[in-house]
């Protein structure tokens, strides 16, 4: 900003206000009594206004809310409701997998383990965007992992 526009600012600012705020002289500007309690006040004001930002942006980094899937059935049914058991009892504490138990006791069976998939790629698609949100970020992730060590496949990431 050009030295007259600073000015009138300054000179519209203590006009709504009602008070000087800087002593002015040909050689010397210097805050009034109002000028520096005012002054403080506003140093607070941008202290608090820049916590507010590093609070959201702490909480940008923290995968949290709903998240939503959508793959193939027989993948959801044979792998990622496993992964996603496994995924959460890492953002939380939870009981474990309510139906490791049945199938230790053979209550339940897995079906069509003998049948692996025949194709051996697994894409995960998300709309490309420069800032991916957290929740999805982590959650492409661990799936990488799981499915690198459940498989035993190198996992190419874009």
């Amino acid at each position: 900003m050009t030295p007259s526009a600073v000015s009138k600012q300054v000179a519209h600012l203590e006009e709504r206000l009602g008070t000087r705020l800087l002593r002015r002289t040909t050689r010397h500007l210097s805050l009034t009594e109002a000028g520096s309690i005012f002054y403080q006040h506003c140093q607070r004001v941008l202290g608090e206004l820049e916590e507010a930002r590093l609070a959201m942006a702490a909480l940008d980094e923290r995968p949290r809310g709903t998240l939503r899937v959508s793959v193939p059935t027989v993948l959801g049914e044979v792998h990622i409701g496993s992964a996603a058991a496994a995924f959460q009892e890492s953002i939380a504490n939870l009981p474990r997998y309510l139906v490791l138990e049945e199938l230790r006791s053979g209550a339940l069976v897995s079906l069509l383990a003998e049948h692996p998939v025949t194709q051996r790629h697994i894409y995960l698609v998300y709309p490309h965007r420069q800032l991916t949100p957290p929740k999805v970020r982590a959650f492409a992730d661990f799936l990488a992992r799981y499915f690198q060590r459940i498989l035993g496949q190198a996992w190419a990431r874009p």
